[in-house]
């Protein structure tokens, strides 16, 4: 579900636009810049090269998943008002 590994093609923490998410390669040698500048300008990234499995990705982001769903499911059963 979340296998992430196809975002390898994000080169730098240089975002193209507004709605893009800078890529940090953790074997980069311009780690601690890029994570700086990442955090300035967007204040997210995504890490590759974190050595992370994909399946505890995958199960991972089916947490994430359950958690809104229960959440928002919450929510509503109470009229919106948290």
């Amino acid at each position: 579900m979340h296998d992430w590994s196809d975002l390898y093609d994000h080169p730098s923490a240089e975002p193209i636009g507004l709605d893009s998410v800078p890529v940090i390669d953790l074997n980069d040698p311009n780690l601690i810049y890029k994570i700086g500048k990442a955090c300035e300008e967007s204040g997210v990234f995504l890490i590759r090269n974190h050595g992370i499995e994909p399946e505890l990705l995958n199960r991972f982001g089916s947490q994430i998943h359950r958690l809104i769903i229960r959440t928002a499911g919450g929510s509503q059963a109470q009229g919106g008002q948290d």
